[in-house]
């Protein structure tokens, strides 16, 4: 059983962990794993840059204490500028670039502890819905 959750429901991660649910965060909300099939998400000590294709760069976020309550509507917003830019619609953009986000999420994740729940500022930028999405795909 997988629960898809974003950071700001904090509580909700640690019941799930405690009921042996896997947990599928994505810090700071869901945009993140859809922004992966469209960008590159860049994660530095104190910074995260979300870059296009062609590594442009289109939002950067300084790591701090301070938590920007904003930031999700930040990826939203530059999550639909690049939507606008392919020439492909609906949810296409989306599922024929499945495994290039798989990809690029495996890769960020690849940095930080295993069983992190993602929760803090310093995992910005990283989304565990790419293990779901695949385990998804590999029952198929």
């Amino acid at each position: 059983m997988f629960a898809i959750l974003t950071t700001t429901q904090n509580c909700n991660l640690f019941l799930g962990k405690q009921n042996k649910i896997n947990i599928a965060v994505s810090n700071p909300c869901f945009e993140v794993w859809l922004f992966l099939h469209l960008g590159e998400i860049i994660i530095e000590n104190d910074y995260v840059e979300f870059c296009d294709l062609n590594n442009k760069k289109l939002l950067k976020v300084e790591k701090s204490k301070v938590i920007d309550r904003k930031l999700s509507k930040k990826i939203c917003n530059i999550l639909g500028e690049l939507r606008q830019k392919e020439s492909r619609s609906g949810y296409d953009i989306y599922l024929n670039s499945i495994d290039n986000a798989i990809s690029r999420s495996k890769n960020n994740l690849r940095k930080i502890k295993k069983d992190n729940l993602l929760v803090g500022n310093e995992y910005i930028g990283q989304t565990y819905v790419s293990k779901l999405i695949s385990k998804i795909l590999n029952q198929n």
